[in-house]
């Protein structure tokens, strides 16, 4: 990655209607010491640029038709199903699940990685912060499981 990279938007798997990309702190709305692509709304910035630099990471991944989730990441293992009940619900957890197609999943990082997974039978995606700490206590097992658990419960439905 050179200096300049703004985003990368990976388009390998568009044909079966996943989008996601990655952002560097470059770009964004944000001024002064918050001088950035800043989509933290714990950061102190203001909000309405917070939400410009939100809503152009949307734009640029072609996510304008869906609602992106945040997480109030806790440098944990708790990985959480988002749906439209509890959406607008301040969820602490460093991971996230949806089978609705309507939302998408963020992750926001310095030092951690940002790690995606998805289930295009089941249509499932999961977004997980993982750092030293998630690492240690297997965040990635913990979510697996769980998707397991969501298609197990879904198939039943079905």
């Amino acid at each position: 990655m050179n200096r300049n990279t703004k985003y990368f938007k990976i388009n390998n798997l568009n044909h079966m209607g996943i989008q996601y990309g990655f952002f560097s702190r470059l770009g964004g709305y944000s001024e002064n010491k918050y001088t950035s692509l800043n989509c933290s709304l714990n950061s102190g910035d203001q909000k309405r640029k917070i939400i410009k630099n939100i809503d152009l990471t949307k734009k640029i991944l072609d996510l304008n038709h869906t609602k992106i989730k945040f997480l109030n990441q806790t440098h944990g293992t708790n990985v959480k199903l988002i749906n439209t009940r509890n959406f607008n619900t301040n969820i602490s957890a460093d991971g996230s699940i949806t089978i609705d197609k309507k939302i998408s999943l963020a992750i926001l990082t310095a030092d951690c990685a940002p790690i995606f997974l998805f289930d295009n039978k089941n249509h499932l995606i999961c977004a997980l912060h993982s750092g030293w700490k998630s690492c240690l206590g297997n965040i990635i097992s913990k979510a697996v499981k769980k998707i397991n658990n969501i298609n197990k419960d879904k198939n039943k439905i079905i």
